[in-house]
């Protein structure tokens, strides 16, 4: 099996289910609050372990209140965390979700995740290639993505997933193995005049399921509780399927499985699960 390594975000996400968005000035009621482990790049990452990867993170986490449980929700998922960074001069990233009909929206506040720059990777560089498989998203400085490009060697499969989506230049594009936006990040970079090849490009589409070389790969018909961390289930799974030397296509349809499942669970890493668990 080849070695999986996400590089990426941790955040708390505390999570508000309301009936619909308030309007400035207007305070509402929700009808429920909770406190999930979130960060695109720890939900991939454990999405991975999960299904059955050999993965690791690599990130940070600031010195605070959340320091522990986070440490230890790696550990309890099986997430090999050996470097990661503890930062005592800022606070975990942190995540405010409304949950609003299934659908969520979401502001970030990154903290320790803006640790994850340029010279955080190059100072990393050894240890970065000596993965199969590096997965990365847009929760970490923009100059982190570029240094991992840089160093990225050729034997490597670079899976990026443009989320939140900031501008791609055509040269961190030819790094790239395969890019997985959204509609909405997809618009973005096709409005920006960014050309991808088929070969790399694999859209999701929600609920339509996912689209690659003009395939569509549809997504099990279901009433979604909570959709948050769907898209990072996929991008994990779809990590752990290539490292287990499944086709693409293979891994494409088992990562729009889980990701479907997983909305069927309150919180981004709760509705995760093993791949013995999603062939029942």
């Amino acid at each position: 099996m080849k070695k999986v390594l996400v590089i990426g975000s941790i955040n708390i996400d505390h999570v508000y289910s309301i009936e619909k968005m308030p309007l400035v000035g207007e305070t509402m009621a929700a009808k429920s609050s909770n406190t999930f482990f979130g960060g695109k790049g720890a939900n991939q990452a454990v999405a991975a372990s999960i299904f059955g990867a050999d993965t690791s993170f690599l990130g940070a986490v600031g010195d605070d209140q959340y320091k522990q449980s986070v440490i230890n929700n790696f550990m309890d998922t099986g997430v090999n965390i050996g470097e990661l960074a503890i930062d005592d001069q800022k606070n975990t990233g942190t995540a405010i979700i409304y949950s609003i009909n299934g659908d969520n929206s979401i502001v970030i506040e990154r903290g320790a995740n803006d640790s994850v720059n340029s010279q955080f990777i190059k100072a990393k560089q050894e240890y970065i290639n000596s993965f199969d498989i590096i997965v990365v998203q847009n929760e970490i400085d923009e100059s982190a993505i570029n240094a991992v490009c840089e160093i990225k060697q050729d034997n490597q499969i670079l899976i990026y997933n443009p989320a939140p989506y900031r501008n791609i230049t055509p040269v961190l594009l030819e790094s790239i193995d395969f890019i997985t936006p959204n509609e909405t990040e997809y618009r973005e970079m096709v409005e920006s005049g960014l050309s991808v090849s088929t070969e790399k490009l694999i859209l999701t589409e929600g609920a339509n399921g996912v689209t690659y070389k003009g395939v569509n790969y549809p997504a099990l018909k279901v009433s979604p509780i909570d959709t948050t961390g769907a898209g990072d289930c996929f991008n994990g799974v779809l990590a752990a399927c290539l490292s287990m030397d499944m086709t693409i296509a293979q891994a494409i349809e088992w990562a729009v499985k889980a990701a479907t499942q997983s909305t069927l669970t309150l919180g981004a890493q709760n509705g995760y699960q093993s791949k013995d668990q999603l062939s029942k």
